[in-house]
């Protein structure tokens, strides 16, 4: 009499075979999704790092050497660094709209507090209030931020006005968790 179907042990090994090739599947498949949010993360991150960086250089590039009022009666040189827990205290001359060249000068604050570096601005800049306009959350994660002055080279004669003290650049070197050490050198406006 002749045979149909399988046997049980045909069945056994047939079901090993799939078991094994199914878990093979799961785990590569597990791994390829847990390497793409990782690489999402990352990405993610370093996006916020690049446009808080961003922000920061163009804040730099267009201070301008201009006192702004603190209170009624007090008055601060722009571009004071490192004061207390204010990393920089600078002055910003931005456009009033698009369509519009007139610029308006705005004073802006860079603090790091909890290993979060923050943007304060004041519009316009010598508005006597303690209290900012705006405040925002640039980078978190920060471990190290310092902003030394790179000085313009000496010369025999002395200048008056209030450019006399205004650096070639600054040099603003920074750590994250993240992704370690950075060092950027930012070349200064000297034009107000």
């Amino acid at each position: 009499m002749k045979q149909q179907g399988f046997t049980l042990i045909e069945l056994i090994i047939a079901l090993t075979i799939f078991s094994i090739i199914s878990v093979m599947a799961y785990q590569s498949l597990h791994h390829f999704l847990s390497s793409e949010q990782y690489l999402s993360e990352k990405s993610k991150q370093w996006q916020q790092l690049l446009q808080g960086v961003l922000v920061l250089e163009r804040d730099i590039e267009q201070a301008i050497p201009r006192e702004f009022r603190i209170n009624q009666n007090e008055t601060r040189q722009t571009l004071t660094s490192n004061q207390d827990e204010v990393i920089l205290d600078i002055t910003v001359l931005r456009s009033r709209s698009i369509f519009n060249e007139e610029t308006l000068p705005i004073r802006v604050q860079y603090h790091l507090d909890k290993q979060t570096l923050q943007r304060w601005v004041w519009i316009p800049a010598d508005q006597a209030n303690p209290e900012p306009n705006q405040k925002s959350i640039l980078l978190k994660n920060m471990t190290k931020f310092d902003i030394t002055h790179i000085e313009k080279e000496a010369t025999t004669e002395k200048r008056k006005d209030k450019q006399q003290d205004w650096p070639k650049a600054l040099n603003v070197a920074y750590s994250t968790k993240p992704f370690g050490e950075f060092n950027r050198v930012i070349i200064l406006n000297d034009k107000p």
